[in-house]
């Protein structure tokens, strides 16, 4: 902290050889000094630190133009002080369109702070200790086992949407079904799907194992989810205090049947 000479003048002095110059010094530093210490009106500040004493002696030194001078001697309570910084916190839930949770996610946080964690068990993930008043944004994602959940069944399911038979009924399966991440679902999608169960592939080449939406997003048109870009991240603006439901809906890509296990 930073303290003036001028906080202790109660009253100005007259002199015959003005001006009057002021100065301010810790009682150590003079006593250090010596006999031969000068005061000087150049030195009206000091900056108090937290190697000071709780209470720090000052003298308050008067000095004319002929270099005369005088001083009193005072005192300073010294106290550290402390700003809070308030803190806030992100959250949510990372579950399938059927609620089922689903771990071993990655979840990233970007901003000021930025830091990574993983999904819990239960589908939950977490992060604290975050600055308030900045803007944040949570992605998630994982690339393993893409076998998970994907079944010739799931073939028949994708070709009898493919013929117009039985419609895919939701945009969450629909995403899953674009193997490829082209934008729409094809016969292509189906040989991806193939090779995948056949271990031709091990993964997807056009695509990751899951992808994730903003659970919060509704989708325009539900028979078609790529009229528009939807959000696979969630963005918090000025965060104030805990936003616990930032989740996403996750996707297995393959998977229309709702049989991956999220824990996998």
């Amino acid at each position: 902290a930073s303290i003036w000479v001028s906080d202790f003048l109660a009253s100005p002095i007259e002199d015959c050889s003005e001006p009057i110059g002021y100065a301010i010094y810790r009682a150590a530093t003079v006593l250090e000094a010596g006999p031969e210490f000068m005061p000087s009106p150049l030195d009206t500040g000091l900056v108090l630190n937290m190697e000071d004493d709780e209470s720090t002696v000052l003298y308050i030194y008067a000095i004319d133009s002929e270099g005369n001078y005088g001083f009193c001697e005072t005192y300073i309570l010294v106290q550290p002080s402390f700003s809070c910084l308030a803190l806030g916190a992100i959250g949510g839930m990372i579950m399938t369109e059927e609620e089922e949770p689903v771990s071993s996610v990655q979840m990233s946080l970007s901003g000021p702070m930025p830091m990574t964690t993983m999904s819990e068990p239960d589908g939950s993930y977490y992060f604290d200790d975050l600055e308030e008043d900045f803007d944040y944004t949570v992605t998630a994602f994982r690339n393993d086992n893409a076998r998970n959940g994907v079944t010739t069944f799931d073939i028949i399911l994708i070709s009898k949407h493919i013929l117009a038979v039985d419609p895919l009924d939701s945009p969450y399966k629909l995403i899953a079904a674009d193997v490829n991440r082209s934008g729409s679902v094809t016969t292509l999608d189906l040989i991806q799907m193939r090779r995948l169960i056949l271990n031709v592939y091990d993964e997807f080449p056009d695509n990751t194992s899951w992808r994730f939406v903003d659970g919060e997003y509704d989708f325009p048109q539900p028979d078609n989810p790529w009229v528009e870009f939807f959000p696979e991240l969630i963005n918090i603006n000025d965060l104030i205090g805990e936003e616990l439901n930032a989740g996403f809906i996750a996707i297995k890509i393959g998977d229309v049947n709702g049989s991956a296990d999220g824990g996998q």
